[in-house]
């Protein structure tokens, strides 16, 4: 327990006064200094708490509180010189700069290529409902309407797809398509809102690549073959 000398304690008097004008500490007791310690006793407590003091008995010292966020601490020294509201905070190292950034993509990027299971398209979250159909993962309704008709015209299709990169934005990234077709050596990309960036991702993308989009979905069913999937929805690449 840290001894409190009378500089602190008036230092710490002063910094409650600013807390409790400032709004950032409210109670709803009448709160009275201790010309002893410094601290806001309440009214109630007051004769109580100076009584202590004549007996010899300090009342045990409380966490200090931060200038910054207003909060007690118990590592104070630590805190007050790391607290994400000093104003200094912004020029400390754990700011992400554009060099951090870099390095981070660039060591995820081997991460994927290292240890490709663990970042395929069967490894996501969010909004996306999974459905587990004939041992494999298909994200939404969509993909598993195109494994049941791939499967209803017996044509093999795989779901766990090595990555293809591509490049966005500056960088290099990893782009899973959601179907491959042993039989035809081509894959299926089922996708129903394009973007710019999927629009890259085809174009560097180096093999044969059916994309069907929100409005083939509901067509597909009047296709037979994959070459009729070919011949309407192959993928042209823009150059």
């Amino acid at each position: 327990m840290q001894d409190w000398d009378n500089d602190k304690r008036k230092a710490h008097s002063e910094l409650m006064k600013r807390l409790y004008a400032s709004g950032k500490i409210k109670t709803s007791k009448p709160k009275k200094e201790c010309g002893i310690c410094g601290k806001q006793i309440s009214v109630n407590n007051y004769d109580k708490h100076i009584r202590s003091h004549k007996n010899g008995n300090q009342s045990k010292s409380r966490k200090p509180i931060c200038p910054h966020c207003g909060k007690r601490v118990k590592n104070s020294d630590l805190h007050f010189e790391n607290c994400r509201h000093h104003p200094e905070w912004k020029n400390k190292s754990n700011i992400w700069t554009e060099e951090r950034k870099q390095k981070h993509s660039e060591t995820m990027k081997e991460a994927v290529e290292k240890y490709p299971d663990s970042y395929a398209k069967n490894n996501v979250c969010g909004r996306v409902k999974i459905i587990e159909y004939n041992g494999s993962k298909l994200k939404g309704s969509w993909e598993h309407k195109v494994a049941v008709w791939l499967d209803r015209r017996n044509i093999k299709w795989e779901s766990e797809v090595n990555p293809q990169p591509y490049f966005w934005d500056n960088k290099w990234k990893l782009y899973f398509p959601d179907f491959y077709l042993p039989e035809y050596k081509c894959y299926i990309e089922v996708k129903g809102y394009k973007r710019d960036r999927d629009e890259s991702k085809w174009n560097h993308f180096p093999y044969q690549l059916i994309v069907i989009d929100r409005f083939a979905i509901e067509q597909i069913n009047n296709f037979d073959t994959i070459q009729e999937l070919k011949e309407r929805f192959m993928h042209q690449s823009s150059g």
